[in-house]
This record gives C-alpha cells, structure tokens and sequence, in this order.
C-alpha cells in the first residue's frame, strides 16, 4: 500500500490534504487498512467509507515526525462504528528509535507528500513523540477541543511520583484489540481502539480498587476521556501502573507444566518429580485463588457508589441465570447435533465421538438440571467482578499473583460488561482456562514441540495430566474458599457455592463450544469434553471421580 497510493497535502505551510487525497483517504486507503488490523472487531463486515471525526494535531518529535488525535467512523453493511486511529507522518523516514521506526513502517498506510518533503503515513500509536505528548497532558490536566465533544486528559494521584519522561518507550501489542506501551517498569498506557459510549469497564474498575487499596491489580494513573456532545463520557486511552512480571500465568503454565510432563513422562521412576512440581503449582494456583476472593471481597463491601454497591439475588434472577445457561446449551447441543459429521473429522481419538453422544443423550435431562442448580442463587450476592477471567489475565510476579484487564470481552457491550452477578462466574472462567492447560500441553497447539508417543506413553501423559487438572483445580478453589469464607461480608454461603459454580461452569463450556466452531474449529474438542465430562459428573457422579471440569 505505501508504495501504490501517495497521498498531498496542499503546501509545506498548511496540514490539510487535497480533497482528492482525502477521498482516497476515506474510500480506499482507510478501508483496506483498518480491515486487516486486528484491533478491527466486525471481520464478517464490509468497510464501505471511513469518514475521519476529527483530526487533532498531537505532538511533534525531534525529526519533524507529526502525530494526530483521530477518531475513524467506519460505515459498515448494518451499522456504523467508531475506532480510534491516531495518525503518524513521517517525513523522509527520519523518525527516531529503531524501535519506532520498525513498528512505524511496518504499521504504515500510505506515501504522503507535502512540498518537496515526502514520507510515510502510518498509525500515530507506533510514534515516539506521541507517547511522550500523552504523558505530558496527563501530567498538566490538558483538555482539547473537537467537533466530537472536549477531550480530557484526567491524571490521578499516582502519576505524580514516576519519572516517565525519561523512561524508555516500548511498544506491547500494538495488534491486539487494544493497543498497549510501556514506559520502562513505571507505566503501561493501553490505547481503545474501539469507541463505545458510556462509562469503561476497566477505568471504572481500577480507579475503585486504587481507592480501595486492592493490591494485586496495576494502580490506575491517568485516562483519557472525550465527552460527547450528548454529555456521554467515551474512554480513549488508559494509563495504568507497570508490574514487573514473568509472563501472564497462561503462558507460564503451558511452560511449567511442559517441561513437568516432558520429564515425567518416559518413567515411572520421575513419579516423585512430578508430584513435586505438581505441588509447586498448587501453591501457585492457591495463591492465585486467595488473589481472586479478595478482589470479590472488595467487591462485595458495602457501598455508596450504586455502580459498585452489592445487590441480592432473587428467584427472579436464579430464573435469569438458569435461562442464561440453557441459552448457551441448546446452542452448543444444537450445533453438536447438525455439525457431528463435519466436526467427526477433526476428531484426535473416539473420545471426541463419546463426548457428543453424552451431550445428545444428556439434553432432555439439562433443563431439570440447570433449573436445579440454579434454585441456590436467592440470598447470594450480586457484585461487579472481574467478567473475562482465565490465565491469560494473570501476570505471575515474585511469587504472587496479579489481575489485569478489566475490560471485560470486547464483544459485548459496555452495561453487560458493568453488570452485576455472582462473583463464581470468575471462579468458573479461571476453572475452564486450567482445562484448556491440561489439554494443550504436548499437541500441536501448544509453541513447545512433542514426538509422537507410543500409546502406553500417551496413555501415561494423559494420566498425568489428569492429575494436573485435578489437583491445580482443587488448590485454586481451596485457596479461594479460605479467603471468601472468612470475608466480613460473605457472597455466598457454603451450601450455595458448588451448585452455583456449577451452573456458571455448564454455562461457560458451552458459550466456549459456540465461540471455538466460530473461530477455531481445531480447538473444539476442548470445551466439548469439558462440557461432557461435567454433565457426567452432574448426572451421574458415578461416572467421573473429578469435582471439577
């Protein structure tokens, strides 16, 4: 693309591009680039036209190299959408930083040319000097205006004691659905790429578990807010709190229990190693689920705050949930029922062919049972939680644990992602994400490359992990029990909470065989046997000695 459009702007004196320029801009160059970034969420979509909201100049560096405020209005087959695109000229490819200039170019757009000067049109976020621009108007409280409403840099209390200006800047995830850098260990500022109107989840939530003194979470420093011109507040980037960290716990297990499996599984005589190494997990995956039950504690104290105060759950909402649930379940059952062939095929061994047929056979029997579990819900609390909690939302830091990214899932919208409900719902997510653990390590979907086993060995691997998955499973509920159980204000009570995760875990392995048919067919064994083994469990203990699925 840069080297096939060359877009003008008018004169070295002005910054307006040719109106030839600017339709190319929206109806060609926009378009096809905002439609392969991955931070673009509707993929089933066609981008007709992308008007530019506003184009706000940003900060300049050292090179001439320009930034700009942007916010892209993209006009879909359905409906319009508004991402966020800050925008970047780089002139003569004179930027600075070897690793901004290789994120810039590899991020760039189009040509520009302006005068005699020619350069690279790229996304602003990939831009030292916008980066530092940011930290500089959170730190003096600026506000800009736009044809969309003022936008207000809002520092908090924190900012002030970090020396960001002089920390280096290094680009995280400039391709996911946010955009994230870092300022050396001070500081993280995360980049909305998707603009939704309303209150966001995440700086909602780390602002209040900042006041509240919760720990294990990253302080939030600053965000970035354009109020609409309809007095609705739209969160455009967030600055939070940098932890030092060994990578999130997904990638750390996957890793951990790699290397256990690897060593345990040749011999009977790597039994001792194996459970030493289980027991170290374990004292992991407790930690992790004291760290969790202490952010619900927080949660569930009293509040003045009616976004944050607990409410009490009714049989009216046990109706909710238990419609919730089997919504999901008919889905997963359903596409099970008219896919079996098709999804035959990708089957790795008869176990995937027994899974369905105990779903299939299972589905008369769902109803009566999720009515069942969901009869525990009336007296147990309705808090604010976490919302998309597995591994990959756990940074593993000296020995303890931390919760990050409470933006709940993109997907939805922002008063879902604010909802109340039972704080098990996290539980139930960190219990699916340890399955999905046990069931990558030693295949091709795990980076860590395995030979092919003779089938006693696999048979043997298959057990060890089974061993893995039980016993990770029951020190994350120990340890969250410990926490929650002498919480001063108690969300649920002993004699609701396995009927109530339960229904929460039914719930989630089925939304999760839904989303693995959609977008990685491959994977859906996983969830498909997570979902078997626990209607077995559920309706005939007999057949499955494991607590959890």
């Amino acid at each position: 693309m840069p080297d096939q459009i060359t877009l003008v702007i008018h004169s070295a004196a002005q910054s307006e591009l040719t109106e030839a320029s600017r339709r190319t801009l929206a109806n060609e160059v926009l378009p096809h680039y905002i439609g392969r970034r991955r931070w673009y969420g509707a993929k089933g979509e066609r981008i007709g036209s992308v008007n530019i909201a506003y184009a706000i100049p940003f900060g300049r560096g050292p090179a001439g190299e320009e930034t700009y405020l942007c916010e892209m209005e993209l006009a879909l087959d359905s409906r319009a959408d508004c991402y966020q695109l800050p925008v970047g000229l780089l002139w003569d490819r004179e930027d600075t930083g070897e690793g901004a200039s290789q994120l810039a170019h590899s991020l760039a757009m189009a040509r520009v040319r302006k005068g005699s000067r020619v350069g690279l049109v790229t996304d602003g976020f990939a831009v030292e000097c916008f980066a530092r621009e940011v930290v500089r108007a959170l730190r003096g409280g600026t506000e800009l205006s736009s044809p969309r409403g003022p936008i207000r840099f809002l520092g908090e209390p924190g900012l002030a004691d970090l020396p960001m200006e002089t920390d280096e800047v290094q680009w995280m995830s400039a391709e996911q659905s946010n955009s994230s850098l870092s300022y050396g260990n001070s500081a993280v500022l995360k980049l909305v790429r998707r603009i939704a109107a309303g209150i966001h989840p995440e700086a909602e939530m780390t602002r209040y578990l900042t006041i509240r003194g919760y720990r294990n979470s990253a302080p939030l420093l600053g965000e970035v807010v354009r109020t609409g011109t309809d007095g609705t507040p739209r969160t455009l980037m967030l600055l939070q709190g940098y932890i030092l960290n060994q990578g999130d716990a997904w990638g750390w297990t996957l890793d951990y229990l790699g290397r256990a499996i690897d060593d345990a599984v040749p011999s009977e005589d790597s039994e001792a190693e194996f459970a030493e190494a289980l027991t170290g997990y374990a004292t992991v995956a407790s930690t992790l689920g004291q760290r969790l039950a202490e952010l619900h504690a927080v949660l569930a104290r009293p509040s003045d705050d009616p976004a944050f105060a607990p409410e009490a759950a009714d049989e009216a909402q046990a109706l909710q949930w238990a419609d919730e649930a089997m919504t999901e379940l008919d889905r997963a059952v359903t596409l099970l029922e008219k896919r079996a062939g098709e999804l035959g095929r990708l089957a790795r061994d008869d176990r995937f062919a027994a899974d369905i047929d105990t779903l299939l056979a299972a589905r008369e029997q769902l109803p009566g049972l999720v009515a069942r579990l969901a009869a525990a819900a009336p007296g147990s609390l309705q808090t604010r939680i976490h919302g998309d909690f597995h591994l990959g939302q756990v940074l593993i830091a000296q020995n303890d644990t931390y919760l990050v990214d409470f933006e709940g899932e993109p997907g939805l919208p922002l008063d879902w992602r604010r909802r109340k409900t039972s704080p098990l719902r996290d539980v139930a997510g960190l219990l699916r994400s340890l399955d999905y653990a046990a069931a990558t390590v030693g295949t091709d979907r795990h980076e860590r490359t395995h030979a092919a086993l003779p089938p006693a060995l696999t048979q043997r691997r298959e057990t060890l992990l089974d061993r893995f998955r039980e016993t990770a499973s029951e020190a994350f509920v120990a340890g969250y029990r410990e926490v929650a159980e002498a919480a001063p204000q108690p969300w649920v009570q002993p004699e609701q909470a396995q009927a109530l995760l339960d229904l929460f875990l039914l719930e989630r392995a089925a939304y999760e065989v839904g989303y693995e048919a959609a977008n990685r067919v491959a994977w859906i064994d996983l969830p498909v046997n997570g979902l078997a083994r626990l209607v077995r469990k559920l309706t005939d203990p007999a057949e499955d000695g494991n607590e959890h699925a």
